[in-house]
């Protein structure tokens, strides 16, 4: 490999006895060409999408001596990445407007997305570095901060290719090492990438019931989020959300909890108004969720109002499967009016359990909300920075 401090030293020696300053702009420029073209055949570490297994998240141990933990920034992302996917590198070719004497990873928004889902550290604030969004023109500078890990990024154009092409250059540091909290086991990248897209944190493509057994999740497609289905999904579900989410989607969120109401008013209360134990569940059920999506906290109601259904633990404890997509099916379908015969006869025999799910799932999701959730940065959603290459600068050693 060529002694790139050599040939500065070699254009130093020469531009000594120069007085034009025009002369040292050029020997200048004849330097940056010679380094570059020695560099143009060099290759950059790159971790993509098509990178990471589709296998569920493995339980990844504890920190171990076999770390490095004097590695640079970059190499503890590749090792992350490596260890939490199973992640095959590649080599790709450097481009012309990268810095010659930095090595870079190469990366794209999508995987970037989901290794930032995973950080441990679960506390995420993301700030502007000069600007809260990229302009018009496609130019910005950001700054993030997700848990242990933060950052600095600027959105760029190659003005010296015909076609402009866009890149995002920037540093990353502090990616764990370490292993991952229990609740991110048994997770795709495809689970984190529908999360990324819009569907709700709590998402899994099929999650854990409170009665241990595995449900397809009532979301199929993007516009599912605006249903009731997964907000009751949640009262009846185990799995925990991830921090992040796409905060883009709240419109659909707030939309889904209010046609959880509009089941409970519309459906159930038609068909089980007169009951004489259902019907005063019916109308506290519906009351607490009203006054929860009209306050958008779930701390406005209290265990008083859970107890009135005489359910002990977690809704569904009992419930198996057949039952539960039931149940999910019936708030997910905003338009049904009038239950059949059988569906109302297997309502009955649980609606206790469903009218608890309905507001333990509302309530879950204000308070992850208000207290534990957070948006994943506009940016790293922008179109042109899904589609544009990130290149992370290596910082050296990651402390």
């Amino acid at each position: 490999m060529a002694d790139w401090n050599m040939v500065a030293v070699i254009v130093a020696v020469i531009a000594i006895p120069l007085t034009s300053s025009l002369l040292l702009a050029i020997l200048e420029r004849v330097r940056e060409d010679v380094v570059r073209k020695l560099y143009q055949r060099s290759k950059c570490d790159a971790i993509e999408w098509q990178n990471l297994s589709d296998k569920p998240i493995p339980r990844i141990p504890p920190r171990t001596a076999a770390y490095n933990y004097n590695a640079s920034s970059n190499e503890r992302i590749l090792v992350f990445f490596k260890h939490v996917w199973g992640a095959k590198m590649q080599l790709v070719d450097r481009p012309r407007y990268l810095e010659p004497q930095v090595q870079y990873l190469r990366i794209n928004a999508e995987a970037l997305i989901v290794g930032l889902m995973l950080d441990p550290g679960a506390e995420p604030i993301s700030a502007p570095a000069k600007e809260s969004s990229l302009t018009s023109g496609g130019w910005g500078s950001f700054a993030i901060r997700e848990g242990s890990v933060e950052g600095t990024f600027e959105f760029r154009r190659d003005e010296a290719t015909s076609n402009n092409c866009a890149y995002v250059i920037g540093s990353l540091r502090g990616f764990s090492l370490g292993g991952l909290q229990d609740r991110f086991w048994g997770m795709t990248k495809d689970d984190l990438r529908s999360i990324a897209g819009g569907y709700p944190p709590f998402y899994r493509k099929t999650f854990k019931a409170n009665s241990n057994v595995d449900v397809p999740h009532p979301i199929l497609e993007p516009r599912d989020a605006s249903r009731a289905g997964w907000v009751v999904a949640i009262g009846f579900g185990s799995d925990n959300p991830t921090t992040l989410y796409n905060a883009n989607k709240s419109q659909d969120y707030e939309e889904a909890c209010a046609r959880v109401l509009h089941v409970l008013r519309g459906v159930l209360t038609t068909e089980f108004s007169t009951h004489q134990a259902f019907g005063p569940m019916l109308r506290a059920t519906a009351e607490g969720v009203k006054k929860m999506n009209d306050n958008k906290t779930g701390s406005v109601i209290s265990n008083a109002d859970f107890d009135i259904f005489g359910i002990t633990g977690s809704p569904g404890q009992d419930l198996g499967v057949a039952q539960i997509k039931l149940i999910l099916n019936l708030f997910n379908n905003y338009g049904k009016k009038v239950l059949t015969s059988d569906e109302h006869d297997e309502l009955e025999k649980s609606l206790p359990e469903v009218l608890k799910a309905s507001l333990q799932g509302v309530c879950t999701w204000w308070q992850y909300i208000n207290n534990t959730g957070r948006a994943i940065p506009d940016w790293l959603l922008d179109n042109r920075v899904q589609l544009s290459p990130i290149w992370l600068k290596d910082s050296g050693r990651d402390l």
